[in-house]
């Protein structure tokens, strides 16, 4: 008898695969971190462990503001009655059932509104009409979570704000964006990442918070899509920044968020397009927080996969839930490797981040739980909060001028707009000459200043210099120059019969960009100064020994080394101050403060300076600045704040008889040191816009060095150094002027 084999067919199935934190292609992309050639991507997934809502549960808060009196669809019916009595109507079951999913208090409330708002008398008829609202609303409502389920953001977010009205909208998205918790371990772990920058479509700050609470450097650098056309050089730079690419939601104008917002930023904006494009081709990618759903993204995406057939950098993204089927699509139609884990099983994230920050960290490198030095407390970056703004502006041929109260002031904002002749601004901008040239062959131009003053008086109304005078003496005024109005000496303007200058702790705005996208550089721990006393004179005939120009620099290197530490200070003198020397030790240096007191000029291109063996570019120190900016940055030389108003005017055009008019300095753009500075994320830059006397500028700047060392701020120690230049009879003090953060101290205060 023979024994009976059964046969068994059998396969098994593709095993799990590993978790991203555990793949090679983490290694990979450790490789292209460690080269500064990977972007990182920041949806709105990793800020929902700080308890930020998602896309769908902001739209879905949106939704419900403005359908506050929408319930469940069918509670009422298409057709409603009532009966007359006010009684029997608020015992009908129609009544109580809205009254029950509504609640008591907001139906109660919805009847106020109709009693103010209409001309009804009977109860029943307001009842009726309150069931016909909450009827239509549900109605909205319903239709409307549809589209939200259907993730049609940008259309849901057009309509939401329409029915709100733009400031509402924008204060429910700032609402909506407070954090509930601390920050989530996964943005220690980008601190700690060498990303070349970051990219992210959320409008919270969670990003720059994690830096000014774990990096070393301060807030970074984080423009909006909207203001890249400011900062064509930001990639050639190599600098570190956030790209806010869908705007702030702390400066609501720069928000893309509905269907018209996403139009403008495409089509009306091509340098955010120009400057994708350039990111997209230039780098590997990695997306945290995403589902990928963002239409613009992936237009943008599969337009580099068509063009190079292909053949783009690496991109990675993080998604939970994701099947062989999809990612198999994800990688044929974007070049988008996935790295999948459990659907909900968040954590793997933070592991992939922890591990990438650990794999790519550098030899040595010290990441601090806190800064060195704290930052502004005034949100993220908003040193506006106790300073008056002094904002000025051209428009439609007329010179506006506005008054800003500090945030805590009750005081509503104030506004002149004053119609200017050719014959008063010629008049002015000779003034304006003539207190420079005064100043390059005296010490003292009083004269000529209050001759500005008069011409201010004539040109402005006496409200605004009564509200001037009325402001505390030393509180700080920041200038927000727009159109070419920062070729205005607005330092000079007389309040309590005093140049603002010698009354204010001032300082200026940068012209073309907001704080937030610039940044705050804070300062090392242990700071570091290079200062460079007289560089050019090794080029005779053309530069002139500047002899109390060593003077100042000795005598700052002198205080410096005495107050900070005496192997931080480096001093480069003329024969060691030559190109080379100047451009390595600001390429290694690593600096917090940098000080020139050489040769320096300007043409209608940009602003240069000399070294000993050489000239120097604006252009050509603006890649190494970027890279690691300084906190204070010191031009202390001729025009290197701006060049004021009848200064370097067209010679040509003037033998011909043509003048400037007010609305033709609109379109002039700064070429100066200071604006480059700001560019380059410097915090607070000091120059001048004149051509000031060597003896009084070293004086001054002396005066001014031991203020900060003092603990005073930039624009406090400029307001003391002035007073004290100016008690003694000189004034070329008035010609030197802070631009960026005038709050920054070097030290504490005692």
């Amino acid at each position: 008898m023979g024994l009976k084999v059964h046969r068994v067919i059998s396969r098994r199935l593709p095993e799990p695969g590993l978790m991203p934190e555990d793949t090679p292609e983490l290694h990979a992309l450790a490789q292209y971190v460690r080269a500064g050639r990977c972007i990182l991507f920041v949806g709105a997934g990793l800020p929902s462990g700080a308890g930020l809502p998602t896309w769908v549960e902001l739209m879905e808060r949106l939704v419900k503001k403005i359908t506050c009196y929408g319930i469940n669809e069918g509670v009422v019916p298409n057709y409603i009655s009532l009966p007359v009595s006010e009684e029997d109507a608020w015992k009908d079951p129609v009544v109580v059932a809205v009254q029950k999913e509504l609640g008591k208090k907001t139906f109660d409330q919805l009847l106020k509104q109709i009693r103010r708002t209409t001309a009804l008398t009977s109860e029943p008829e307001i009842i009726l009409l309150a069931l016909e609202i909450v009827g239509r609303t549900s109605i909205e409502r319903a239709e409307l979570m549809r589209l939200l389920q259907q993730k049609r953001f940008p259309e849901l977010a057009e309509f939401c704000r329409n029915r709100l009205g733009n400031e509402r909208f924008n204060q429910e998205i700032r609402k909506a964006l407070v954090p509930k918790s601390g920050l989530p371990a996964a943005f220690r772990h980008i601190v700690r990442t060498p990303f070349a920058c970051i990219v992210t479509t959320n409008f919270d700050t969670l990003i720059e918070r994690a830096y000014e609470q774990f990096g070393q450097t301060g807030i970074p650098r984080a423009p909006t899509g909207v203001e890249l056309t400011q900062l064509g050089t930001l990639l050639i730079d190599d600098s570190f920044f956030v790209l806010k690419a869908h705007g702030d939601a702390l400066r609501p104008e720069t928000m893309i968020f509905s269907a018209n917002d996403y139009r403008r930023l495409i089509h009306a904006t091509p340098a955010f397009q120009a400057f994708f494009n350039s990111m997209l081709m230039t780098h590997a990618l990695l997306f945290v927080g995403y589902s990928l759903n963002d239409a613009n993204f992936r237009l943008l995406l599969d337009q580099q996969f068509t063009m190079f057939n292909g053949q783009v950098p690496p991109r990675y993204a993080l998604l939970s839930g994701v099947g062989a089927a999809e990612e198999d699509i994800l990688w044929q139609t974007a070049r988008l490797q996935v790295l999948s884990y459990p659907d909900g099983k968040h954590e793997h994230v933070e592991r992939f981040l922890g591990r990438l920050a650990r794999v790519t960290k550098q030899p040595g490198a010290i990441i601090p739980s806190k800064p060195a030095t704290p930052s502004p407390k005034t949100g993220i970056i908003n040193t506006d909060e106790a300073s008056t703004l002094f904002n000025t502006s051209i428009r439609d041929g007329r010179l506006l001028v506005e008054l800003v109260r500090p945030a805590n002031s009750k005081t509503q904002p104030t506004t002149w707009a004053m119609q200017v002749s050719q014959k008063d601004f010629e008049d002015f901008k000779s003034s304006i000459k003539d207190v420079v040239k005064a100043h390059t062959q005296y010490h003292s131009a009083m004269p000529e200043i209050n001759a500005i003053k008069e011409h201010f008086l004539k040109l402005f109304p006496a409200e605004l210099f009564r509200k001037l005078a009325a402001l505390k003496p030393g509180s700080p005024i920041r200038f927000v120059c727009r159109h070419g109005t920062h070729r205005i000496p607005w330092e000079w303007l007389p309040a309590a019969k005093t140049p603002l200058c010698l009354r204010h702790s001032v300082s200026r705005c940068p012209i073309t960009l907001s704080d937030t996208a610039r940044g705050y550089r804070i300062l090392n721990k242990r700071v570091r100064a290079l200062i460079i006393g007289d560089a050019g004179s090794g080029q005779p005939p053309q530069l002139w020994p500047l002899d109390e120009a060593e003077r100042e620099a000795t005598e700052i290197v002198k205080r410096l080394r005495n107050k900070l530490s005496p192997k931080g200070v480096t001093h480069l003198s003329r024969k060691t101050a030559t190109r080379n020397r100047i451009l390595r030790e600001l390429r290694e240096g690593d600096y917090d403060i940098i000080h020139f007191a050489g040769h320096a000029w300007f043409t209608n291109r940009e602003s240069y300076l000399w070294a000993w063996d050489n000239v120097m570019l604006g252009s050509e120190l603006t890649p190494m600045l970027s890279r690691r900016p300084p906190s204070l940055l010191v031009m202390s030389t001729h025009f290197t704040s701006f060049v004021p108003l009848g200064i370097n005017e067209d010679l040509m055009a003037k033998l011909a008889g043509k003048t400037t008019a007010l609305h033709e300095i609109e379109a002039q753009h700064s070429l100066d040191f200071a604006e480059n500075a700001m560019r380059c994320g410097v915090a607070t830059f000091v120059g001048s816009f004149g051509e000031p006397p060597e003896k009084d500028t070293a004086d001054t700047m002396i005066a001014f060095y031991e203020g900060l060392l003092a603990g005073d701020s930039v624009a406090g120690s400029l307001l003391k150094a002035r007073k004290r230049r100016v008690q003694k009879g000189f004034t070329s003090s008035l010609l030197v002027t802070a631009t960026g953060y005038g709050d920054l101290r070097l030290v504490n205060k005692k």
